[in-house]
C-alpha cells in the first residue's frame, strides 16, 4: 500500500524500507459501553475513521460512553469508511448545569475565593468608594458558603491567600470601580465611544472571553448592555480572522513532510505541534467562540462541537513516529475543519480533499488559497484593506508579557492604522 521512504529517492545501501501492507477491508469494532475517547481510538485502530458524534440520553448506558453506531459493529466496510457515533448524555431525566468556569481544585491555591466587583456610578467620589470598602470590612461574614472572605497580605509576588478568622474586620477582596474605569483596565476599550475594527484587532481573546462569561448578580448600570457589545468578533472583523487563520495554516502545512524528507524528525514534530493548535484556533472561529490562554485551550476546545471529530486525529498526530502516520492524521483534520467551514457559507464550497503542495509529495488544503478567498469576500473595504493576513494580536503573538498587558496592546493600534 505504501513505503517509506517513497519510491524514488535516493539512499544510502543497506537504509531500512518500512512498508505497509493490506490487511483486506476492516470490520467496523463493537465499541458499544466504552468511553468516547476508547471508542474513537478502536475505530481509528481499524483503518476507519470518525463520523458524527451526536448526543442523546439513555437510562442504560453511562454518560460519555457509546450507544450505538453507524454502521453496525460486525459490518465489513472499505477502509476510511466513517463510523458514525451516538454517545449517551446520562439519564433523560437528568439535569446537567451550564458550567462557565475552568477552575480546578488546583487554581483555589492562588487568589481564589468569595470576590466581587461591585460597580458603582461614575459621580462616586473617592471617599464615597472608602466608606463602601470599609463597611463591608466590618460586616462581611467570615466565611461565605464555607470559604473564607478574609484574605492575608500578599506575598513577593502580590498573591493573596484565603485565610479564616473568628471574627471581623476581614481584608476582602471586593472591588469597587465604575464600568468605565474596569473596561477601560481590562482591555484598553473606552465605553463612551463605539467598538472600532482596531479595537477588536489589539483586544485580547482571554479578556474578552472573561468579561462576556460568568455570573451577574444584579444590573441598573447598563453592564449587561456592554457585555453584549462584546459578545464575539462582528461580521467582517470575524471573517478577516478566519483568512489569518487558514493563512497560518497554508504558511507551514507543507513543513512537516519538507522537515521530514531532509531527516529532521524533531523539526517535523514541532511544526506538527504547531499545526495542530492553528487547528484548534481555526475551530473556535469557525464555532464563533472567544478561546482561553495556553493552560485552559484544550479543555475549551473539548466543549466545541467540532472537538470529538477533530480530537482523535489531532492526538494521533502528535503521538505519530513517521511523516506518513503525521500526513494521513493532520490532513483528516484540515477535511473536518473544511467541511465545518463550508456550513458557514461564506464563500463558494472549498475543496475538503486534501492534494499535493505543487510538485511535492506533500498532501495540503491548501490554506492560503482558501484564505485568500475569503479576504476578497470581506464587504467592508476598510477590514480588507488591513494589513495582509495580519490577523488580531492573539494570532500573530503569544507572548504572555504583550497580551495580558492592556497599555502594550494599545500601542500597536498604529499596526491597523495603514498610513498612519
Amino acid at each position: 500500500m505504501g513505503q517509506s521512504p517513497t519510491g524514488g529517492t535516493l539512499v544510502t545501501r543497506g537504509t531500512s524500507v518500512d512498508l505497509v501492507v493490506s490487511t483486506g477491508q476492516p470490520q467496523v469494532p463493537d465499541v458499544a459501553q466504552q468511553p468516547l475517547t476508547s471508542a474513537q481510538e478502536a475505530i481509528l485502530a481499524a483503518n476507519l475513521a470518525v463520523g458524527t458524534v451526536t448526543r442523546r440520553c439513555s437510562d442504560t448506558v453511562a454518560e460519555g460512553s457509546v450507544i450505538s453506531t453507524s454502521p453496525e459493529a460486525g459490518a465489513t466496510v472499505p477502509c476510511g469508511t466513517a463510523v458514525d457515533l451516538v454517545v449517551s448524555t446520562g439519564l433523560c431525566d437528568a439535569v446537567v448545569p451550564d458550567v462557565v468556569g475552568l477552575d480546578t481544585e488546583r487554581s483555589r491555591d492562588h487568589m481564589w475565593g468569595p470576590r466581587m466587583v461591585l460597580f458603582v456610578e461614575p459621580s462616586f467620589n473617592a471617599a464615597e468608594r472608602n466608606f463602601l470598602y470599609q463597611a463591608f470590612r466590618q460586616r462581611l461574614p467570615v466565611q461565605f458558603m464555607g470559604y473564607p472572605t478574609h484574605f492575608g497580605p500578599p506575598d513577593e509576588e502580590g498573591v493573596r491567600l484565603m485565610r479564616r478568622l473568628q471574627h471581623g474586620p476581614v481584608d476582602h477582596l471586593i472591588e469597587i470601580t465604575t464600568l468605565p474605569e474596569y473596561f477601560s483596565r481590562e482591555i484598553g476599550w473606552d465605553t463612551h465611544t463605539p467598538l472600532t475594527i482596531q479595537d477588536w484587532l489589539t483586544f485580547s481573546e482571554h479578556k474578552l472571553l472573561s468579561l462576556t462569561s460568568g455570573g451577574v448578580w444584579h444590573d441598573d448600570l447598563g453592564l449587561e448592555n456592554l457585555r453584549q457589545q462584546l459578545t464575539y468578533y462582528p461580521h467582517d472583523v470575524w471573517m478577516y480572522l478566519l483568512a489569518a487563520q487558514w493563512m497560518k495554516l497554508g504558511q507551514e502545512e507543507a513543513f512537516v513532510g519538507r522537515t521530514a524528507e531532509v531527516q529532521d524528525d524533531l523539526g517535523s514534530r514541532i511544526i506538527t505541534a504547531r499545526l495542530v493548535q492553528i487547528v484548534i484556533g481555526l475551530a473556535f472561529l469557525i464555532e464563533r467562540k472567544y478561546a482561553p490562554y495556553s493552560k485552559w485551550f484544550g479543555s475549551a476546545f473539548r466543549r466545541l462541537n467540532m472537538a470529538p471529530r477533530l480530537q482523535p486525529y489531532l492526538e494521533g498526530a502528535l503521538r505519530a513516529n513517521s511523516f506518513p502516520e503525521r500526513e494521513s492524521h493532520l490532513c483528516q483534520a484540515y477535511s473536518i475543519c473544511a467541511e465545518e467551514f463550508n456550513r458557514l457559507d461564506l464563500i463558494p464550497p472549498v475543496d475538503t480533499h486534501p492534494s499535493f503542495f505543487h510538485n511535492r509529495p506533500y498532501r495540503v488544503i491548501h490554506g492560503d488559497w482558501i484564505a485568500h478567498q475569503i479576504r476578497a469576500a470581506i464587504p467592508d473595504e476598510r477590514v480588507r484593506n488591513l494589513p495582509n493576513f495580519l490577523g488580531s494580536i492573539n494570532q500573530f503573538s503569544n507572548s504572555t508579557d504583550l497580551i495580558s498587558e492592556t497599555e502594550v496592546c494599545l500601542s500597536l493600534r498604529y499596526l491597523y492604522n495603514p498610513g498612519e
